[in-house]
């Protein structure tokens, strides 16, 4: 539409929308990592066990489950996404789930190690 000739005398609003949209494709490539972590790290902290192996974690992934529920039950709430996406405080949620979920990630991962550590191969010579 920025290109038409004949959109001079509304480039205001196309600049605002352009810069809306641009938005929205950030915080949704950004919820939709936050999920697709949230929802592998939920199945392995779902075992009681592993939450009492690395308690830090699990307190870390509470804390990101809790945030993520409370934005999922307010996206229902206002389902229309620009309502929710232009939140002033929605970016840094995210980013701060994110940043936590990868955290937690890799305090699996040095758990899972620890545990690999502890029943070696056999040699295969």
């Amino acid at each position: 539409m920025a290109a038409s000739r004949y959109s001079t005398g509304i480039i205001h609003t196309i600049n605002q929308w352009k810069t809306k949209l641009a938005r929205v494709q950030t915080m949704i490539s950004l919820w939709i990592s936050v999920q697709r972590k949230w929802m592998g790290l939920e199945k392995i902290f779902a075992s009681p066990d592993i939450q009492r192996q690395i308690p830090t974690e699990a307190k870390m992934l509470n804390e990101v489950d809790k945030t993520f529920k409370k934005l999922m039950q307010h996206s229902s709430i206002y389902p229309n996404l620009l309502v929710v996406v232009l939140k002033e405080s929605l970016p840094e949620t995210l980013e701060q789930s994110l940043s936590s979920l990868e955290t937690v990630q890799r305090g699996v991962d040095v758990y899972l190690d620890s545990k690999r550590d502890s029943f070696p191969f056999p040699d295969s010579t």
